[in-house]
């Protein structure tokens, strides 16, 4: 006769072949086994949650179950997901938690989160520390990973263990873009509303560098002013990577000194003035319209490892009044194209306003002057 353990173990199997189910009858006849002892098992499996039935017509029928365990349910979450115990020990995580904070199942289950450094330094600790483990909550947590900030919101919940002990399962959601996209959206709020109140006494190109470098902290900021009617560009600010900015100024000179025509790279003014955010050329030399000798361009770039570059032109009805370039060095790279984009075509929109009430002023001074000399030939 078969014992309970195998008796079950040969049920699981049978069903496992026949997933649509089996009834009472056909397991006891593929078992050899009357139907009282296989109705028995039938009932402690599930009792266990091992086993389910349903009934057709007047015949009840069992099969595996269908749904997945809460196990398998967090596995497949795009939440990052951990439990510890009452001892704050860590005894499970998904993969993607692993992942995120770099641990390795092997070493990182069963220990203290003293213990685990990147779980430590990254807030966790404080949760455990804070939260009773019998009351639900939630709180917002920074972490840093390979250089990057992330901003997490975490649920947390209390877990019973199978031995009834008290844990803690921490859901975490990453919510960096709904942040970074908010923390953007203000940006963009606030500087519309000073570009429009911007007075004519102001740095408006200092203030144009600065709030780029502001959403690029990495990057090197140059802007220049462009005359539409001439085509020359002229470097007026510089914000961010200071020690670029003394490397341009030592090996290129002061370009806020120098008027660079831009004749001799005459696809620049066609691309610069579609006013949309583009990859320049690694060269420096091309970047600075061929006007620098290029052994020169070359040693400042060796020296300062600049490699990634931008470039944006500053236009308004047609008009390119400025160019924004944004340098990087090897290892960084844009962040907040798209802001950047917006911010700049804002920026176009207050240069061309300047431009204007430059042409006009220069315009009635010239009449003024005119004046006197018009009056006397009347005389």
């Amino acid at each position: 006769m078969l014992g309970v353990v195998d008796a079950e173990e040969r049920i699981i199997r049978i069903l496992r072949a026949s997933p649509p189910g089996l009834s009472i009858t056909a397991l006891s006849r593929k078992l050899h086994m009357n139907r009282n002892p296989v109705s028995r098992y039938l009932s402690i499996l599930e009792a266990q949650g091992k086993l389910e039935s349903r009934i057709y017509g007047r015949t009840r029928i069992y099969f595996l179950p269908r749904k997945l365990s809460t196990a398998a349910l967090l596995g497949i979450s795009t939440d990052l997901v951990c439990t510890f115990d009452q001892n704050q020990c860590l005894t499970y995580a998904n993969d993607r938690f692993m992942s995120f904070f770099g641990l390795d199942e092997n070493k990182a289950f069963y220990q203290q989160i003293s213990e685990l450094p990147s779980l430590n330094h990254n807030g966790l600790a404080t949760i455990l520390k804070n939260f009773q483990p019998d009351k639900e909550g939630t709180s917002e947590i920074e972490a840093e990973k390979d250089g990057r900030k992330y901003s997490l919101k975490a649920k947390i919940i209390p877990t019973r263990f199978e031995d009834r002990t008290l844990g803690t399962t921490i859901l975490l959601e990453d919510v960096s873009a709904e942040i970074k996209q908010l923390k953007n959206l203000e940006f963009l709020a606030r500087t519309s509303a000073e570009l429009a109140d911007i007075g004519d006494d102001v740095d408006i190109y200092q203030y144009i560098c600065d709030r780029v470098s502001e959403l690029e902290p990495k990057a090197h900021v140059m802007i220049s002013a462009i005359d539409p009617e001439v085509r020359q560009s002229n470097a007026r600010a510089f914000s961010g990577d200071k020690e670029v900015t003394d490397a341009i100024i030592e090996y290129l000179g002061d370009p806020r000194l120098t008027a660079f025509p831009m004749d001799k790279v005459p696809e620049a003014w066609v691309l610069l003035s579609k006013g949309t955010l583009i990859e320049g050329p690694e060269s420096v030399y091309v970047q600075a319209y061929r006007f620098i000798p290029e052994e020169v361009c070359n040693k400042f770039q060796v020296k300062t490892s600049v490699k990634k570059n931008y470039a944006m032109g500053c236009t308004c009805r047609g008009g390119l009044y400025g160019n924004v370039t944004l340098r990087y060095r090897k290892e960084n790279d844009i962040e907040n194209g798209e802001t950047v984009t917006a911010f700049i075509r804002q920026a176009g929109i207050a240069l061309q306003r300047r431009h204007m009430r430059e042409k006009l002023r220069k315009a009635e001074e010239m009449i003024k002057a005119m004046k006197p000399a018009a009056e006397r030939a009347v005389v």
